[in-house]
């Protein structure tokens, strides 16, 4: 979802963006968004910033991320490592019988855009919009911001076309 265009998704459709970024990542394996910076400082396959970068090499120690943010982001391995602890980061603010409902009642999909949330706005709102209002959490109005609404949009289109194919 972060190497996909908002304004192409909405223009284009699911497959042509999602198959568009497959084919890039496919084609240039280990070099693929290598060198993507966004405007906000945002690097690599996982577009982590910073801050955000050490904070989880702080917190998860043991992952023995790279110590330099632009080597660790230029690292696939090591980039998807940081984006599954920081998953793990986002799903531990949820109270245990919550993340487990969502992870096996609800199915996968529902915590993959839990963590598609946290990662676009932060675990705190996503947190606070999920336990105020299980069932419409993610729709506008309800404590994401708007680019947070339409990111999950895009994941749960992603995951299904992904899932379809």
């Amino acid at each position: 979802i972060e190497h996909i265009d908002p304004d192409e998704f909405k223009e284009l459709g699911v497959k042509p963006v999602a198959e568009k970024v497959l084919v890039i990542v496919g084609g240039n394996r280990g070099e693929a968004y290598r060198y993507a910076v966004s405007y906000a400082g945002a690097s690599g396959l996982a577009q982590f910033i910073a801050k955000t970068y050490k904070f989880i090499r702080r917190e998860y120690s043991d992952a023995k991320l790279k110590a330099d943010f632009i080597a660790g982001m230029r690292d696939h391995g090591n980039a998807i490592m940081a984006a599954y602890c920081l998953a793990d980061w986002s799903v531990g603010k949820l109270p245990l019988d919550v993340a487990h409902k969502m992870a096996w009642k609800t199915g996968e999909e529902d915590l993959g855009a839990f963590i598609a949330a946290s990662y676009n706005g932060g675990e705190s709102r996503a947190v606070a919009a999920y336990l105020k209002d299980p069932k419409n959490w993610e729709k506008p109005g309800h404590g994401l911001a708007g680019q947070t609404v339409t990111y999950v949009r895009e994941f749960r289109k992603v995951y299904r076309y992904l899932l379809s194919n």
